[in-house]
């Protein structure tokens, strides 16, 4: 897990730089894929450190697994949809408009996957 922090720290750092380049050069095809590369870095090491969390046995004993594991589901189709975007880069100026509905497409993933699993209750804190 502990691997994986360190990308997300140092892209995250290196974020309002791509930002203000973003910014300054909005016409320009490789400040666009700049930031949107960087922010593909960090959605994919967010969902790299929830799978190591799952998988190395990280979370607490009364962790509810199948929510913990929705959720993971959720944050992978976020990456999907962003690194699918990328592509969008090359061929528009406005590709940036598609990053701004990452969220809902995070909230339909959810809502999509919460309606597939059957239902399960949630463990109480003891």
């Amino acid at each position: 897990m502990v691997r994986w922090h360190l990308p997300l720290l140092l892209f995250a750092a290196f974020l309002p730089y791509s930002t203000g380049v973003q910014r300054s050069y909005a016409g320009n095809l490789m400040a666009g894929l700049l930031y949107g590369v960087n922010v593909a870095v960090i959605l994919l090491c967010r969902s790299l450190i929830q799978r190591a969390a799952l998988t190395g046995g990280a979370l607490i004993p009364d962790a509810n697994l199948d929510h913990y594991r929705r959720e993971m589901t959720a944050s992978w189709a976020v990456v999907a949809y962003w690194t699918a975007t990328l592509a969008f880069v090359w061929w528009a100026p406005w590709s940036e408009i598609p990053w701004f509905f990452a969220s809902a497409v995070a909230s339909l993933a959810r809502w999509v996957i919460d309606r597939r699993s059957p239902a399960v209750p949630a463990q109480l804190p003891r």
